[in-house]
């Protein structure tokens, strides 16, 4: 699903009580590129269903803390792209969801420290699980995929409004890298 980008919030939290209305639980994937407005749209979700709604994000997913991610992204360029991400961890969170589990063990990035940290999450409330991030939409037992569209270069201000971003060569390249693999993954959802 590609959204209106002025009207996205309306037409996601829409799409999310038309589904709600036929099952208990729904998983709503929120993919894109860096900047492209992945985490807000999932906080207004969260806004909309308070009690009901649970976001992991993949940032929480990578195998490296972000510091040292950067590290090994200036070492080995072919380190950036899907290898960085768990999502063989991340997928079987999104399964148990999918099969009722009612409480989870998820990893949760502490950017100050750069380290993550394992917390107990209770789902017995939880029918909605927004999953945002860069590579969210790959995800299978989805009943909703958002993509968000954008490219490098228009998304850079966002990136730099939220102050956590390294702007150097490594980092650039990570961003082409992402575009691409992101343009291909488009075009197998179409």
């Amino acid at each position: 699903m590609l959204l209106n980008p002025d009207d996205r919030e309306r037409q996601l939290i829409a799409s999310i009580q038309s589904l709600l209305t036929r099952q208990r639980r729904v998983v709503v994937t929120l993919g894109g590129e860096s900047g492209t407005g992945k985490s807000s749209l999932a906080r207004a979700v969260a806004e909309a269903y308070p009690r009901e709604t649970f976001v992991l994000g993949l940032d929480d997913y990578f195998r490296l803390p972000p510091r040292q991610n950067h590290a090994q992204r200036m070492a080995d360029p072919e380190w950036v792209g899907l290898g960085e991400v768990d999502l063989d961890r991340l997928q079987l969170h999104v399964d148990a969801f999918v099969a009722g589990a009612t409480e989870l063990t998820v990893p949760q990035l502490d950017r100050a420290a750069d380290c993550f940290h394992q917390i107990e999450v209770g789902l017995a409330a939880i029918r909605i699980l927004v999953v945002e991030g860069t590579y969210a939409t790959r995800l299978g037992g989805v009943d909703l995929r958002v993509f968000l569209d954008g490219d490098p270069s228009s998304t850079e201000a966002a990136r730099r409004a939220r102050g956590r971003d390294i702007f150097d060569e490594a980092t650039a390249r990570a961003l082409e890298v992402e575009h691409r693999l992101l343009a291909h993954a488009l075009v197998l959802l179409d």
